[in-house]
């Protein structure tokens, strides 16, 4: 099924209903609650227990204003070239205007609301009034995403910039526009910019996407590529800044040897959750791997990722058991909140696992019942989130990860629910005819 196809079947229920009051009034309530959660939600703060990066956040956004990103004198785990430019680039028009912290941590609910609306504006040609804002609130008021809201992270804003980038794409899926395209693509590139990790499924998909087209000459398949493309350019600049740095192309961040690492440890009681060299370097459980530790002393940042990623390898090679067994920690902790290493329970069980097992039952029974009646496929927009997704979800599996990590998957696994439920519906209402049945891909 087209994005063109569900935008015509659609179209009657956008006209019909356009933007109403209910729309209005559900938003506002959302944004309420989004505020309410970041300044009066102890009990999500307490889930993390931690101020996450927003120091070193605030950190950046002010060596851009004094005309630098990266400072060696600043090369500790959390800075120089840890993290992408995507957050501190909009923090530091606020820095620059001396703007308190809790004026900074309004990024949050503000982009968690985008995120929902530019979602519900992306399903609202595709499925009924009422499911389209529904998801939209789903995504906005999603309990692992509200855990993020009492401190500043960067995964709020990457999920605005990616529901505003799918919607793009639907708009160019449906339009046949190339600068729909582009605009999807500029969005995209900022989302990587500020979750660079995700810069290497930007290569991964700019090169299957060249391949597609190069196979299947198909204005949806140029579409793709074409955003695809745009988002590489917008991250070009950035690959540019971190080569002349540390003369290697591509070279997204800092922060992998570490993860990667604690991953191949093979400590008993470590579950491949991440923690700083400061807690392995104090922390009495961490005492097989201070060496490791002190081997990176007097490295430069950029040395000290390369070599924890060498001896990671290298651990993975003689203790490969070890390895998977934290990958199956990683997606324990992902999705239901935990183990995290040394604890005897998991943080957040309540506002991690039980959504998300909802959420994920939901899904599943939903494709089950389509493939049974022999439902039409997802539209294009959604197959490349779901595609995005699940490559998103991999990556964080394979190195140190925790459930904010996967921020960026959960409106591909929303889009094929709602968008399932909705075929559903429409196949009591109008039974679909074996002859046109297509199977249903996620």
């Amino acid at each position: 099924m087209s994005d063109s196809s569900a935008s015509r079947a659609g179209a009657g229920v956008a006209r019909a209903h356009g933007v109403g009051a209910l729309e209005r009034w559900a938003f506002a309530g959302a944004a309420v609650i989004l505020l309410v959660v970041t300044y009066a939600g102890g009990v999500f703060a307490s889930i993390t227990a931690d101020l996450g990066d927003e120091r070193a956040y605030i950190r950046y956004a002010h060596n851009i204003i004094h005309g630098h990103y990266a400072i060696a004198s600043q090369a500790s785990h959390g800075l120089y070239l840890w993290h992408g430019p995507g957050l501190p680039l909009v923090l530091a028009p606020l820095v620059a205007l001396h703007a308190g912290v809790h004026v900074l941590r309004l990024l949050g609910p503000v982009s968690l609301l985008l995120a929902g609306v530019f979602f519900w504006l992306f399903l609202r040609p595709r499925v009924s009034r009422w499911l389209a804002l529904a998801g939209g609130l789903v995504l906005a008021l999603f309990p692992p995403l509200l855990v993020l809201l009492p401190h500043m992270r960067s995964e709020p804003l990457a999920l605005m910039f990616l529901m505003a980038s799918l919607w793009a794409l639907g708009k160019a899926h449906g339009s046949g526009s190339s600068r729909w395209a582009v605009l999807g693509g500029v969005l995209a590139g900022c989302m990587v910019l500020t979750r660079v990790e995700d810069g290497y499924i930007l290569l991964v998909g700019l090169l299957a996407c060249a391949v597609a087209f190069a196979l299947r000459r198909e204005r949806r398949h140029l579409l793709n590529l074409i955003c695809v493309g745009s988002a590489v350019v917008v991250c070009l600049p950035w690959l540019g800044y971190t080569a002349s740095l540390t003369h290697k192309f591509p070279y997204w961040a800092s922060s992998g040897g570490l993860s990667l690492y604690l991953m191949a440890s093979p400590t008993p009681g470590n579950t491949g959750s991440w923690v700083s060299v400061e807690t392995i370097a104090t922390d009495p459980h961490w005492h097989a791997d201070r060496a490791v530790i002190r081997s990176l002393s007097g490295l430069s940042q950029v040395q000290q990722d390369a070599k924890l990623q060498s001896i990671a390898f290298r651990l993975i090679r003689k203790h490969p058991g070890a390895y998977l067994e934290h990958v199956a920690d990683n997606l324990s902790r992902t999705v239901l909140g935990g183990p995290y290493s040394f604890e005897a329970t998991g943080r957040g069980y309540l506002f991690y696992g039980v959504p998300d097992v909802i959420v994920l039952v939901a899904v599943l029974l939903v494709v089950v019942m389509l493939r049974r009646r022999g439902a039409p496929g997802l539209p294009d927009a959604v197959r490349v989130l779901a595609i995005f997704g699940g490559l998103n979800l991999l990556l964080h599996l394979a190195v140190a990860s925790y459930p904010r990590m996967t921020t960026l998957s959960v409106p591909a696994v929303l889009a094929v629910l709602v968008l399932g439920f909705d075929q559903l519906l429409r196949a009591r209402e109008r039974p679909l005819s074996p002859a046109r049945a297509v199977p249903v891909s996620a």
